[in-house]
């Protein structure tokens, strides 16, 4: 609605404008028509008329004092007859013609002198005849001369004048009409300009500026970073992805904008903070008197940021990583983004801190990101197979009684310049990237070269478990699934497919449809690192998992801690009342596995058993603990 009227304020005052304009140019017109007229018709009609009378009078005169010639009189009296039938035969006349009875006057005078024509032709000096004319012109001159006076000055000359006055009064009006029409759409044209550049600098949704501003603010700032200290602040929200993909943009809008208001209510006047994009944002520090108050500063609005948010009667939990980068001697502002920018990363990974400053070692540490990356990308992309990028598979048994079960793929990345890549930095570079679909269609590859090298079909009763990417975690998994098991020939009974907690309460109710359908599938689902995340035991009882795989951390030492041994043995009850067998991860010693056992606990895996091993030597590990059971 707001829209709609300024758009018809503004075609309303143009329209005002655009007709004053043209009146006001048709008054122009018509006032210079007016003027023309009147000098036309008064001016130069009756005023040569007047002249060419008082010349033949003059002449006349001369004639008879001997002064002229017979011929120069004859050529006045012709220029005078020529003017009379001017006046009186011309149209442009015919209105001073009606005024004041000129044309009957006009006309006398003119049926005098074509009477005194044959007198004119035979006219000499110092006659009778030249004393009458003398006396008969001069009678006439006088009677032009009223008429003259009457025009210039009289009744119609007046209401010519008032007509004048009337039309530039009009004209003035409008005027007046189109200045001011102007004016007011000048001003609205500044005022929508101010609107739209101040639209052109805002992010809509926050109120504080957008990317555009504040990359011309932090030039601003950079060029004017000799004056005092200045710094750079980079602001990601953590698990904000989840939150829009559980409660939907509406709530996600709601998180973003108490966010950026707690930002702007915490910082001081000379600072700037703007919204680059989704739920980045950016603030410039400016006239520190040091690097400790500007730390300071950020860690203390990262406090403030740490908040639950509530929607759907659901709890989140916001927090925030902060970049912080001093300007200094950096070269361009480019540099300072991209320090801030390595920094945040930093932050981002961090478990302890959630602020950190850059640091000279983190642009090495990207440099070797990027390398990884391009490693990385080569190889899932590629789907090589045979290459830096491998499985190794820890064995799984049962507790009861020893035997094998099956085993979990590991991934190993040993880089041709890095050497050994941890396994979670690898998973981060390929999530953080979109290669989360390549490495899980990598990793069916690898299982069918490693089984196709090896030359033996696993048993029925052997389980291989993947680790699922959370990027592959949507509708579509179980078609994925089935996709890539037809592709490498494995069958359902025999996957396993591990997901954490985290994963499954970005949005509960369509992870209970995925896990479904899996099942549906023949495919086992273990829920790992139980007890990491944030999930509940009410959650356990819904998701209907195959299988729950206590974290390492609380297996560790589990023979030396009583409250551990609590916890484990509640889970393993809740567990079996489910129906949901157990798994405890990382026993490394004789004591945890009796434990283990003891309080319940179905399988167990860790290095009591065995390392990672090669894929080669899982049929042999399968036949010592099954013995019973031949391989195919």
């Amino acid at each position: 609605m707001k829209k709609w009227l300024n758009s018809l304020v503004l075609y309303g005052v143009a329209l005002v404008f655009l007709g004053l304009s043209a009146i006001s140019l048709n008054e122009y017109f018509h006032n210079a028509q007016i003027i023309s007229s009147h000098i036309q018709l008064s001016a130069w009609s009756l005023a040569q008329l007047e002249l060419e009378q008082q010349k033949f009078f003059n002449n006349l005169r001369l004639f008879q004092a001997g002064a002229i010639s017979h011929k120069e009189l004859m050529l006045s009296y012709d220029m005078l007859w020529n003017r009379l039938t001017i006046f009186l035969e011309g149209d442009e006349n015919r209105d001073i013609r009606s005024r004041f009875h000129a044309e009957k006057t006009v006309g006398e005078f003119f049926d005098l002198l074509r009477k005194l024509e044959p007198t004119m032709l035979h006219l000499k000096q110092n006659s009778e005849p030249i004393s009458q004319l003398v006396q008969d012109v001069a009678g006439y001159q006088s009677r032009i001369r009223e008429l003259m006076v009457l025009n210039f000055t009289g009744p119609e000359a007046s209401k010519q004048l008032d007509g004048i006055r009337q039309s530039q009064r009009i004209l003035a009006f409008n005027i007046s009409g189109l200045v001011l029409s102007g004016c007011l759409l000048v001003l609205y044209l500044l005022r929508q300009s101010r609107r739209y550049n101040q639209l052109a600098l805002s992010d809509p949704l926050t109120g504080l500026a957008n990317r555009s501003a504040f990359q011309q603010q932090l030039k601003l700032t950079f060029s004017r970073r000799q004056r005092g200290l200045c710094a750079l602040c980079l602001i990601d929200l953590n698990n904000f992805r989840e939150v829009n993909l559980t409660l939907g943009q509406a709530q996600g809008d709601d998180m973003l904008k108490r966010v950026a208001q707690r930002i702007r209510a915490h910082l001081r006047q000379q600072d700037m903070v703007a919204r680059l994009d989704s739920d980045d944002f950016a603030i410039i520090l400016r006239d520190l008197d040091s690097r400790e108050e500007g730390l300071g500063l950020m860690r203390y609005l990262q406090r403030v940021l740490v908040f639950e948010y509530l929607a759907q009667e659901k709890v989140f939990q916001v927090d925030v990583g902060i970049g912080v980068a001093f300007m200094h001697d950096v070269v361009s502002d480019d540099d300072i983004m991209l320090e801030a920018s390595l920094a945040l990363s930093e932050a981002k990974r961090s478990k302890e801190h959630a602020v950190a400053l850059f640091e000279p070692w983190m642009s090495e540490q990207e440099h070797r990101r990027r390398e990884l990356l391009q490693s990385l990308r080569r190889l899932l992309e590629g789907r090589v197979v045979d290459g830096a990028l491998r499985l190794v598979y820890q064995p799984v048994y049962r507790l009861s009684d020893q035997a094998m079960l099956g085993a979990e793929a590991l991934i190993r990345w040993a880089h041709p310049h890095y050497g050994n890549i941890p396994p979670p930095e690898l998973i981060e570079l390929a999530e953080n990237n979109g290669l989360g679909r390549a490495l899980g269609e990598w990793l069916f590859s690898r299982l069918q070269f490693d089984r196709d090298v090896n030359r033996v079909t696993w048993p029925d009763g052997m389980t291989v478990a993947l680790n699922l990417s959370p990027s592959l975690f949507h509708a579509g998994l179980p078609e994925w699934v089935a996709g890539q098991l037809q592709r490498t020939g494995f069958r359902a009974e025999q996957l396993v497919l591990e997901i954490t907690e985290n994963i499954t309460m970005v949005d509960f109710q369509r992870s209970k449809q995925i896990l479904e359908a899996l099942k549906q599938m023949g495919i086992k689902v273990a829920l790992d690192d139980f007890g990491t995340g944030y999930s509940s035991l009410s959650y356990l009882r819904e998701l209907k998992v195959d299988k729950l795989k206590i974290d390492r951390s609380f297996v560790h030492n589990l023979h030396e801690d009583q409250n551990q041994r609590m916890f484990v043995m509640s889970i393993v009850q809740l567990a079996h009342h489910l129906q949901v067998q157990v798994v405890a991860e990382g026993i490394e010693c004789r004591p945890e596995e009796l434990l283990a056992t003891e309080l319940g606990c179905d399988e167990g895996q860790g290095y009591l058993y065995a390392r990672p091993l090669e894929a080669s030597h899982l049929p042999g590990m399968w036949l010592v603990s099954n013995p019973k059971q031949a391989l195919h």
